[in-house]
């Protein structure tokens, strides 16, 4: 069960509303004017300064509520050292705690930050930001030869933005985890082990993607 969420996609608004909504469900009161709720909203970067400040509030014993939250709008302010330093936190709150995450670009969030938590994505009106890559999922219909230019494409990026996009993927396909899907998981998660293992990107998804040619066309 996950005890921190990643709300990307959407608009500002479109987030706000859906952090309200969680926190209405977890506690039936307007987030904004609960004590027992943190949110930290900052146009610039978020360092390790903030991380420290919410541990401090973590340590404190709550005012009202048995659960509480705390909410961290423009999460891709945070820098890599506050990103870091949250990991623990992010993976083992202390108990009746919630962390939310809002973002409009995922891609600047630590792979290890994305896999210790629960995604939700929101619709967006612009393709650019949409956080699930809809060609990947088409082109385990392509052909081979196809499917080796797509990973060539990709894995010109830079390894952590690959990472991330790796582990997005598989959340993705989690929500519907029929038989196809969970071997096509299987294959991401071999080429997520050998890009850590610092085999080149591109080579690592054309593994991927040839072994999941062989796994789903049986």
């Amino acid at each position: 069960m996950f005890h921190s969420i990643i709300i990307t996609g959407g608009d500002q608004k479109a987030r706000e509303e859906a952090i309200e909504k969680i926190g209405r469900k977890e506690r039936e009161k307007k987030i904004k004017s609960d004590p027992d709720t943190l949110i930290i909203n900052q146009e610039k970067a978020i360092g390790i300064e903030t991380i420290r400040k919410i541990k401090g509030w973590l340590g404190q014993k709550a005012y009202q509520e048995k659960k509480r939250l705390i909410v961290i709008h423009r999460a891709q302010q945070l820098t890599i050292e506050a990103q870091n330093a949250f990991l623990k936190t992010l993976e083992e709150p202390p108990e009746n705690t919630l962390i939310i995450l809002a973002t409009d670009n995922s891609h600047r969030l630590l792979p290890t930050i994305i896999s210790r938590c629960q995604i939700i994505h929101l619709k967006t009106n612009n393709p650019s930001q949409e956080p699930i890559d809809q060609k990947l999922v088409n082109i385990f219909d392509k052909t081979l030869a196809e499917r080796v230019v797509f990973a060539q494409k990709k894995g010109k990026k830079k390894k952590e933005r690959v990472l991330i996009w790796l582990t997005e993927q598989k959340q993705a396909l989690r929500q519907n985890k029929n038989r196809k899907n969970l071997k096509i998981i299987a294959c991401l998660d071999k080429a997520e082990e050998m890009i850590k293992a610092n085999l080149a990107p591109h080579l690592a998804l054309i593994y991927c993607l040839i072994t999941d040619r062989e796994q789903t066309s049986s």
